[in-house]
């Protein structure tokens, strides 16, 4: 399938707005083509003054306008675009300054829609924002934006619960709606149907993006994708099978209304390998349990794993994941032995962050 590129044309002529790198010659140029002033502004069913203040204080001009123009007067939109400053929505939407023209059917372009169908949303005004608690992805998710749309002055607020949060141009969610037919809210969302069609990059890059946000490594050696929208996991089941070769994709109900989906155990290293994680933590998490797979074979002499959790717990306080991480053993070889030890009195929880326990030795 041909990777498509949308040009200003293709732009939802009511939506968008646009700055010339010289409005006032565009404006004289289509004033002698058309004889006057007045008989533009007849043309465009504006009054003159509208046209006037264009040039004058330099203002964007609404698509539909500028289209009316250019099919008229048959000029060139190549030319056209090349001469765009910048862009945006009706009233005060964020300006997209320096913009990326034709916009390209990129992996990036599926990765932006994948994180605002994960942690980010679309609010009631149309403005995209994007949550997050690990500030890499906000980031990345900022360099997405200025890869596919161009330089947007974004806003990002730090929560008093910790988390990020990012908010862009309402314009890019309307672009992207009117390109893919597609809506942002969780329950309804949907992959564009394009991307089956598409190299396997893009399915990649959508299905780490989703997975940054709503995946989970699991130290039971697994890596789920949690989310209410089922189908959307039926989407990703797909991909994985169909696009990229996984074998064994199973989704689960969690609750009547929350589903999650599993790479088992024996398609981890592949999943690494493919697809992998920008967050942080999550490909740490995931490249330590291919660590521990791949050593798999290595065998501990009986009692070994509890003397190398005491001698570990000697030297300092650790979490189970650290002990699992630090030991190269599977989750269940390390909650036998701190189950055993911690009813012998050899060592305790001595904190909980989270869902996290960190263990203590106790003197004896």
């Amino acid at each position: 399938m041909e990777i498509k590129k949308f040009h200003l044309k293709d732009f939802p002529a009511d939506r968008i707005r646009v700055l010339f790198k010289d409005n006032k010659k565009f404006l004289d140029e289509s004033i002698n083509y058309f004889g006057s002033l007045k008989k533009l502004a007849q043309f465009l069913s504006v009054s003159p003054q509208v046209i006037h203040f264009w040039k004058k204080l330099n203002l964007f001009i609404p698509l539909v306008y500028v289209k009316k123009i250019v099919n008229e007067r048959n000029l060139d939109w190549n030319e056209i675009e090349s001469n765009v400053i910048s862009y945006k929505g009706p009233n005060s939407s964020l300006v997209i300054k320096n913009p990326k023209l034709p916009i390209v059917e990129s992996p990036e372009l599926f990765a932006i829609i994948a994180h605002l169908i994960g942690d980010g949303s679309v609010n009631k005004n149309n403005i995209p924002i994007y949550t997050n608690s690990n500030k890499d992805l906000i980031d990345n998710f900022q360099k997405l934006i200025l890869s596919v749309f161009g330089n947007i002055e974004e806003k990002i607020y730090k929560r008093d619960s910790g988390c990020f949060e990012l908010r862009t141009s309402r314009t890019i969610a309307d672009l992207i709606k009117f390109f893919y037919n597609i809506d942002f809210d969780s329950r309804n969302a949907k992959i564009p149907n394009t991307i089956k069609d598409l190299p396997e990059e893009y399915s990649i890059a959508f299905i780490r993006a989703f997975a940054d946000d709503e995946g989970t490594v699991d130290l039971n050696h697994k890596i789920s994708i949690y989310s209410i929208n089922k189908s959307i996991l039926l989407s990703i089941r797909e991909l994985l099978i169909e696009k990229l070769g996984f074998k064994n994709v199973q989704i689960s109900e969690k609750s009547k209304s929350y589903f999650y989906l599993t790479i088992k155990p024996a398609e981890i290293k592949k999943y690494f390998e493919i697809i992998g994680f920008y967050h942080p933590m999550k490909l740490y998490r995931l490249s330590k349990l291919i660590e521990i797979r791949n050593n798999n074979g290595v065998r501990r002499k009986h009692n070994g794993t509890k003397e190398e959790i005491i001698n570990l717990l000697s030297l300092e306080n650790l979490s189970t994941e650290e002990l699992i991480f630090r030991l190269g053993v599977r989750k269940s070889n390390v909650n036998i032995p701190l189950k055993d030890l911690y009813n012998r009195g050899l060592i305790t929880k001595s904190n909980k962050i989270g869902q996290k326990i960190i263990w203590t030795k106790l003197e004896v």
